[in-house]
């Protein structure tokens, strides 16, 4: 094992765990958001908004931890499934921070500099895992099953 192929492992080890990280956020997000469920109205708004919000975080929490058990074990449909729910999840978030009333009802107002630093931290979000993920060298180390293993 050469030691571009070892660093290349760490690599995609790190993003695993960041898949993890970002699982375990979702994670904590569900939990603040359920103490605000059974509230017919509260700080976070109207209902069928916040029962949105937990199906998303719910799904995106599922789709990071599978995607995180994928990439430790070095599956191409784990370096996919990440592509995707961290596109998804950028993408929601950019819309959510860049124009705050599009997707849900908010009071927030943010400033100029908080808009830029959170939309520059979600394109950063999306766009190093997708260079650093479909370089050649890194997906050569992902396993594709044979259709003798399906």
């Amino acid at each position: 094992m050469t030691l571009t192929t070892r660093i290349s492992n760490w690599g995609v080890r790190i993003v695993a765990l960041w898949s993890l990280a970002l699982a375990f956020l979702a994670f904590a997000y569900i939990l603040h958001l359920t103490s605000a469920v059974g509230l017919s109205s509260n700080e976070l708004g109207d209902q069928l908004q916040v029962w949105t919000i937990l199906a998303m975080n719910i799904l995106f929490c599922l789709g990071f931890l599978g995607c995180s058990y994928g990439l430790w074990f070095r599956r191409n449909w784990g370096r996919l499934g990440f592509l995707w729910v961290i596109g998804i999840w950028s993408g929601f978030n950019l819309i959510a921070v860049l124009d705050p009333g599009v997707l849900f009802t908010t009071s927030q107002n943010y400033s100029t500099t908080t808009l830029a630093l959170n939309g520059l931290r979600f394109a950063a979000t999306l766009l190093i895992p997708l260079w650093y993920l479909n370089r050649p060298q890194i997906k050569s180390i992902f396993v594709i099953p044979q259709p003798s293993e399906l």
